[in-house]
């Protein structure tokens, strides 16, 4: 066997990239000149529509680039989801010479796992850059249900390489005397395009290969991608792949990298609640350097040097990268085995499995580096060690009236135990609410985007929080003004009155036009933006026949205009009108 070690090309744009991010504080990366809003393609008359995506109830649409941010407050206005497309990588870090074995498969027991199961029966998808399979000497024994999310067609060749690596270690082909092994090489690999050639994707492709996965009987979904740790779990609540992720049934297990930043904290998508994040190991059973942290790491698996046939640079050979990317796909095999052993278990219960059996490494217990410890597949697989308490998953409803009055109501629930309290944040700067009860209100002040987070903690101390972005919108002005007078003032002005009492409008718009000698109206103009607090305007309009309208605004929209209010106005005055089309006053 030819093995090649390559530095990864790829990967070192991913670095960089992670650099720039790191740089750019206010907003992750993402496609200019489009949106992503949940709904049909006819919901959108007006709009171009780049792509629909069926699975998962989205489309992309065209809007003028630098006008993202105000398009998506239309749509928000008009009560739709919408957010940016955003810019999503895999995770891999360059590497040169490795060691010329598999020794992640020793590190996590496999051989003892395969006198169990290989993972027949199974299906895991692997959202990344596709699966290469023409011209392997090796490859996949199983490939089921291609998906290709960036372009909508079933073609998901993999023209990067880390997408097939990851596939490998998942399910590479094993005791045909040929190359490498995977470690669950019986289950069927469901591979999904999401991310380009160059290793990246974008945030609507994610959501709508998270859908497909589910949707095609995926009971494993790996992905060996995120954003940079820098942007915690709330940021993310309102976008496509969060919704998705939400949606994900309790029999599909969804593994997640957690991220190539060293950071203290465990980047998105793996920071999800419904995700097993995954941190990564190099040989000697040490974190590696490059390995987020933090408190939400469930497990650690091989992630550096792990070696397996890829088509890297157009070539076929034997690759090893290093990465959480790498490791994630070893906990997602090791679910696969554990699935195929018992198809009852729920994603609780797999976690559950591969927590009470891990190697603990670290500091005694779960910890913020290793999490539980190494997974040790064959001890999963055996029922061996403590069960481990499983967090409480929180979720809530809202409903909001008119008068920004919303009632919560929290459906959180603990599948080993109860949940004791429930802590609110409403994202408006209020005091966070701590209380037992399952429902709650609370009044806010203003129009406007806000976060509110739910975290549920039960009877063993354990936690967790869910966020969702609630969008309270102005109503517009329902009531016209009414009652609209002009009076001559005799003096080269006119004063116009008129009745308003809808609580709603900030301020009056009035437009004046004038009747020339023949008998005909002028276009109107805008004379006058007046307070709501007004219910009045004096005009020096100079002498002549004019007419009066009025309408009321708020930052949402407008009324209709009321009717006209026509008035002569008599008298002289030396220095013309006070607002567009105001007439001279005449030399004696």
């Amino acid at each position: 066997m030819n093995i090649k070690y390559k530095k990864s090309l790829f990967a070192i744009g991913l670095s960089a990239c992670f650099a720039v991010s790191t740089a750019q504080a206010a907003k992750p990366a993402f496609i200019a000149g489009q949106v992503v809003v949940k709904g049909n393609s006819y919901d959108f008359p007006d709009n171009e529509v780049l792509k629909v995506l069926p699975y998962s109830g989205f489309v992309v649409l065209k809007v003028a680039p630098g006008k993202e941010m105000a398009q998506l407050r239309k749509f928000r206005d008009k009560g739709k989801k919408a957010s940016l497309n955003l810019i999503v990588k895999q995770f891999a870090t360059p590497n040169d010479v490795g060691y010329p074995y598999q020794w992640n498969m020793s590190a996590v027991q496999a051989e003892q796992a395969w006198d169990i199961t290989a993972g027949a029966g199974i299906k895991v998808a692997v959202i990344d850059s596709g699966l290469a399979v023409a011209g392997s000497s090796d490859g996949i024994a199983c490939a089921v249900d291609a998906k290709n999310t960036i372009d909508g067609s079933t073609n998901a060749f993999d023209g990067n390489g880390h997408g097939t690596h990851v596939s490998g270690t998942i399910a590479q082909s094993t005791n045909n005397t040929t190359g490498v092994a995977g470690l669950a090489y019986a289950a069927c690999v469901m591979p999904i395009k999401a991310l380009s050639d160059a290793g990246s994707g974008t945030d609507a492709d994610v959501a709508e290969a998270i859908a497909y996965a589910v949707n095609k009987g995926a009971r494993v979904i790996n992905m060996s991608l995120g954003y940079s740790a820098q942007y915690p779990l709330s940021y993310f609540a309102g976008y496509p792949s969060y919704s998705a992720l939400n949606n994900v049934p309790d029999n599909v297990v969804v593994v997640v990298a957690s991220g190539n930043e060293g950071a203290l904290n465990v980047s998105y998508p793996a920071s999800h609640p419904t995700a097993i994040a995954v941190g990564s190991v190099q040989e000697g059973n040490t974190i590696a350097y490059y390995s987020n942290k933090g408190s939400n790491i469930d497990v650690v698996a091989p992630g550096s040097y792990i070696l397996q046939e890829t088509r890297y640079g157009g070539t076929w050979n034997y690759y090893q990268f290093s990465g959480t990317s790498m490791a994630a796909p070893h906990v997602s095999a090791a679910a696969a085995l554990l699935l195929s052993a018992d198809n009852s278990l729920t994603k609780a219960e797999v976690l559950n499995k591969l927590k009470s059996s891990a190697l603990d490494l670290g500091a005694a217990g779960e910890d913020s580096v290793y999490g539980a410890g190494l997974i040790q597949v064959a001890d999963s697989l055996a029922g061996a060690g403590t069960p481990v308490n499983q967090a409480p998953v929180a979720s809530f409803s809202s409903t909001c009236d008119a008068s920004f009055f919303c009632s919560f109501s929290s459906s959180s629930v603990d599948s080993d135990g109860s949940i004791v309290n429930l802590n609110w944040s409403f994202g408006d700067g209020s005091a966070n609410v701590d209380t037992a009860s399952s429902t709650i209100d609370h009044q806010f002040s203003s129009a406007g985007d806000y976060t509110v987070t739910l975290m549920a903690s039960d009877d063993d101390a354990a936690s967790s929080s869910t966020s969702e972005l609630i969008t309270l919108v102005a109503a517009v002005p329902e009531e016209i003004p009414s009652s609209v007078m002009a009076t001559d003032k005799q003096d080269g002005t006119a004063t116009i009155e008129w009745s308003y009492s809808d609580g709603s409008a900030d301020s009056f718009n009035i437009e004046r036009r004038k009747l020339n000698r023949k008998g005909n109206w002028s276009g109107a103009s805008l004379i006058a933006i007046v307070p709501v607090s007004t219910l009045s305007h004096t005009d020096s309009s100079g002498k002549g026949t004019f007419s009066y309208r009025v309408n009321a605004v708020n930052g949402v929209g407008a009324t209709d205009w009321s009717t006209w209010a026509e008035v002569t106005v008599s008298g002289n005055t030396k220095g013309g009108g006070g607002g567009p089309g105001g007439g001279k006053g005449k030399k004696k």
